[in-house]
């Protein structure tokens, strides 16, 4: 391979070929190979001279990363991968990782999902985020297997009473729907959304005032576009009766904006 391009970083040198390809190598490494843009090298004799240097890089990248938080194998892989080491290097330090437990799935998965209990997190949620971190299948299997239905219930019902509280200004039905949304997010399923809801969510306050607001903006933006009085009742009737606004109120709300 031709070298087009050398970039001397603190501590690395990556040479760069003229189809795009970059080899890390040590620091003094273009010095003692004498190496210089245009040179001829063969990248297999560029990692023989480096090799020693790439497993201790590579290692020290890999500690250095999970240094700050535990890391899954994947995550670990992809950094290094980033890093432009090649697999043959990358799979060895990743051995001794997990050999050392300092990189343990299994150990990352069952913490993993106790933080998610804590933070209540639904266990489809939290399966998928694990899926993405990399966890293969039997190991996040049996991870699972401590995520119970009684977890995922108090999780489900601590969620939405939050949520019931934080969104209390608004009627029953419009706080069913955005719960709803904001827990199917979390990961919980819409049977035992639904089933939570109808315990929390429910009150006898009296909404005339928030509905006649949303119901007059909605009826004026209606006037404005020159859309029919009938028109713009069924209109109203379909958006707002299952909000929760009676037809009484959205009949009488459109008589006022369209006379």
């Amino acid at each position: 391979m031709k070298i087009t391009q050398i970039t001397n970083k603190k501590t690395y040198t990556l040479l760069t070929s003229e189809s795009g390809k970059s080899i890390l190598v040590s620091p003094d490494y273009v010095q003692r190979a004498s190496l210089y843009i245009g040179s001829e090298i063969s990248s297999n004799s560029c990692f023989d001279d480096n090799k020693e240097f790439l497993r201790q890089f590579a290692m020290d990248c890999a500690l250095n990363y999970i240094s700050y938080c535990d890391r899954t194998e994947e995550q670990i892989r992809q950094h290094l991968k980033r890093k432009k080491l090649p697999e043959i290097i990358i799979l060895p330090v990743i051995e001794k990782l997990k050999e050392y437990r300092y990189a343990d799935d299994a150990r990352y998965a069952s913490l993993y999902i106790e933080s998610a209990k804590l933070s209540s997190k639904g266990k489809r949620l939290t399966a998928s985020k694990l899926k993405q971190k990399g966890i293969d299948a039997a190991v996040l299997d049996q991870a699972l297997e401590s995520y119970s239905e009684e977890d995922e219930r108090n999780g489900a019902e601590e969620f939405i009473k939050k949520q019931n509280q934080i969104l209390h200004q608004h009627p029953p039905a419009i706080r069913k729907e955005k719960i709803l949304r904001q827990a199917v997010m979390r990961g919980y399923s819409s049977s035992l959304i639904y089933d939570i809801l109808q315990a929390y969510v429910d009150d006898d306050q009296d909404y005339r005032e928030y509905y006649t607001k949303l119901i007059d903006k909605k009826a004026l933006a209606y006037y404005q576009k020159g859309i029919g009085q009938q028109a713009a009742t069924t209109k109203l009737i379909a958006y707002f009766l299952p909000k929760g606004a009676s037809k009484d109120l959205i009949n009488e709300r459109v008589l006022k904006i369209f006379h």
